[in-house]
């Protein structure tokens, strides 16, 4: 492939919530620069690396949305469950960097 080519890939967060999404990238120490009313995200990791997320798709350098797309999607699943154990009685507390323990309030 020629030294000139751009590739693009894409991620599809079509159902996500928004706020949600942002505690995740911000959780993750990105940077979000650019939240407009039509829903766009322009968020850049610590690096500097960016990439923009319109109607549910992240795109950007093929190589690095296909790193960090995994990275995103864990981070805005922790934010989900902490949400939704909130709304219902649950504490979270980290285990590990993989794991978390939900316990239920009396």
């Amino acid at each position: 492939m020629p030294c000139d080519t751009i590739r693009l890939s894409t991620v599809n967060l079509a159902v996500a919530d928004r706020a949600l999404l942002v505690k995740a990238l911000e959780a993750m120490q990105w940077t979000v620069d650019l939240l407009s009313a039509s829903g766009t995200i322009r968020f850049r990791s610590p690096q500097g690396s960016g990439s923009i997320l319109a109607d549910g798709t992240i795109t950007g350098n093929e190589g690095f949305v296909a790193q960090v797309a995994p990275r995103i999607r864990q981070a805005y699943a922790v934010q989900c469950v902490t949400a939704a154990g909130q709304r219902y009685g649950w504490t979270m507390q980290p285990k590990s960097a993989q794991q978390l323990v939900l316990t239920r309030r009396r």
